[in-house]
């Protein structure tokens, strides 16, 4: 597995000035972008929890398990 970010092409609505005030994202775009970010939030969860002590997980398992729920959700 390889946590890497998907390529966005977003468009964007500007202002009278042209500041950049919202970003328009193809839908499907913004759903792999919703997954990647619980991708990296399980890693972060599973690091606190080795630094806490807590029950340690091989990279491989937490691979594992991302893509167990990645499967499940589909």
């Amino acid at each position: 597995m390889s946590l890497t970010l998907p390529e966005v092409k977003a468009s964007f609505i500007v202002d009278g000035q042209g500041n950049k005030k919202q970003v328009v994202l193809d839908i499907e775009q913004y759903h792999e972008l919703l997954e990647t970010l619980e991708d990296y939030h399980d890693i972060a969860v599973a690091a606190l929890a080795v630094k806490e002590n807590e029950q340690a997980v091989s990279i491989e398992e937490l691979e594992k398990e991302i893509l167990q729920k990645k499967r499940t959700k589909s």
